[in-house]
């Protein structure tokens, strides 16, 4: 029995390339989807479990040196490099990933506390650690849902107003409308609550208790930790470099 025209065996093995191609792409896109799935889950769980503790570290902590902060202490400028570093996530993955741009990100967010609460700092010294604590905890619960379109309540809940989900402007606050999207978003409300709940906390806590955790053990750990938003920045346009070259490898293969 004679074997397959060459004419067809090519048909055959384009078919073949095609379908190849198609499940690559597939399965890259549902084990990105996958990945974004839990990256998102332990991206809330971790900026829930130690943002409240140590990024209040970067806010103003009383202590001055003729009546100037001392070095590293500079609340405002810091939180405006925070904040323009967010802004410079978003117009990159506008102009070059548009299918994955970030609005309000992380960045943004941890820059926009940083100014609002140097900003609003003398009137928060005037608040009790304590009742600090237990009120921005209590905030933070109660706004948790805002993206949803409700508060939380002891007794229930409160349905918000569906005009206050008007524009990208709202979604800054956390009122986000139904057109809106971003890979990363993070709103004031309710995280500015638990920035702030960390900054009551560093307060009742006081700074001799924390200082152990100021001591570098490991100075690899203590140089990341001192060049954090670099990495951060880094840290994204790597992996995907690394994993684009890794697929052509294989679809080369």
């Amino acid at each position: 029995m004679r074997g397959r025209p060459r004419k067809n065996r090519k048909r055959d093995m384009k078919i073949l390339k095609k379908r190849r191609g198609l499940f690559e792409d597939s399965l890259w896109r549902r084990g990105c989807s996958r990945l974004h799935s839990v990256s998102k889950k332990w991206q809330k769980a971790t900026f829930s479990s130690f943002f409240s503790v140590f990024l209040s570290r970067s806010l103003p902590d009383g202590k001055r040196c003729n009546g100037r902060n001392p070095k590293g202490h500079h609340p405002f400028r810091r939180g405006a490099v925070v904040f323009g570093a967010g802004a410079l996530v978003t117009a990159v993955t506008l102009l070059f990933l548009p299918e994955d741009v970030v609005w309000f990100g992380v960045l943004t967010l941890l820059g926009s506390s940083m100014l609002l609460t140097a900003a609003l700092d003398p009137l928060l010294r005037r608040v009790p650690p304590a009742v600090g604590v237990a009120v921005s905890a209590l905030l933070f619960w109660v706004t948790y849902p805002t993206m949803n379109g409700f508060w939380n309540l002891p007794g229930g809940r409160l349905a918000l107003p569906q005009a206050l989900y008007a524009s990208y402007t709202t979604a800054y606050l956390g009122f986000m409308p139904k057109s809106f999207f971003s890979t990363d978003y993070f709103p004031l409300l309710p995280w500015l609550f638990l920035f702030w709940a960390g900054y009551f906390l560093h307060h009742l806590v006081g700074r001799g208790r924390l200082a152990p955790l100021r001591r570098s053990v490991c100075p690899p750990l203590g140089w990341m930790g001192r060049h954090s938003l670099v990495l951060y920045l880094l840290h994204q346009p790597v992996i995907l470099g690394v994993l684009t070259v890794a697929f052509r490898l294989v679809r080369a293969g």
